[in-house]
């Protein structure tokens, strides 16, 4: 709280009162719905299902960015996982997202309420160019971090119409950076995700055994969450539901795999 000069709110991880919390939840459900039935063998046909799930949760979500989250988040998978064999996947995949679309999405759902008529409700106040504009200028006045300069977020956009509502570029790291500066600022996000980071190596090192399956589900559903916050103002440090519930998730999984190494070792001794 002292650092980001703002309440710490934990919200809930469970289903959303808001379109917004809804869109950083589904971030972090998305990969790991579609991971999970591939990483543990389920039936192709329960892969499929998984997969035009994501795809229906995505196309009514009204989020862009998790549209383009869940792809970086599943190709990368794909990428590590099936190597060479991926390109086809791949194709596969956007050919069978097409087709849905053409014939299930775009006919038989209202077209209203969609990922890709939002665009026609957005208010030109929450213009996304002009917030980060508004926060890079803010930036340049204090290169150093506002904490260095005594100053809040309060000090710097009063009386601002881009923030009216609020500091909000829509970039959790960017606002992070621009409040602690440089230094102290990536200091610390390599220091909160150093152990992550590292568990997510070696975890992806050994994508096939079974017993990391569990694991890399997980650690895939961070990493999409993880880059909807370049987007959006929820992250770890501001202690939303979802980022706060898998970065514990990892760090305690990863425990209890090497506790039950030791105690396995132990017997073998």
């Amino acid at each position: 709280s002292k650092l980001m000069d703002e309440p710490i709110i934990q919200s809930p991880s469970g289903i959303a009162t808001t379109q917004f919390t809804f869109g950083y939840q589904l971030a972090a459900l998305g990969p790991f719905v579609l991971l999970y039935p591939i990483l543990f063998k389920k039936p192709f046909l329960v892969q499929i299902l998984a997969f035009l799930a994501c795809l229906i949760f995505i196309y009514l979500g009204m989020q862009r960015s998790v549209f383009i989250t869940f792809i970086a988040a599943v190709v990368l998978f794909l990428l590590i996982y099936y190597r060479m064999k991926s390109a086809i996947i791949i194709a596969l995949a956007s050919i069978l997202s097409i087709g849905f679309y053409m014939v299930i999405l775009r006919d038989h759902i209202d077209s209203r309420f969609n990922i890709l008529s939002k665009n026609l409700d957005n208010d030109p106040e929450y213009n996304r160019s002009l917030l980060l504009s508004e926060n890079l200028r803010i930036y340049a006045d204090y290169p150093l971090g506002l904490v260095f300069y005594g100053k809040g977020w309060q000090d710097v956009i009063y009386r601002n119409s881009v923030f009216s509502t609020g500091i909000t570029s829509h970039n959790a790291y960017f606002m992070f950076i621009t409040y602690l500066g440089p230094f102290l600022g990536l200091a610390l996000l390599i220091l909160v995700y150093s152990s992550i980071v590292k568990i997510a190596y070696n975890a992806l090192k050994e994508i096939r055994k079974k017993e990391n399956a569990l694991l890399i589900c997980l650690c895939f559903s961070f990493i999409g969450i993880s880059l909807n916050s370049l987007s959006h103002n929820a992250w770890l440090l501001s202690a939303d539901g979802p980022t706060v519930f898998l970065y514990f998730s990892i760090i305690h999984l990863h425990k209890i795999q090497i506790a039950k190494l030791i105690e396995a070792e132990a017997q073998a001794i």
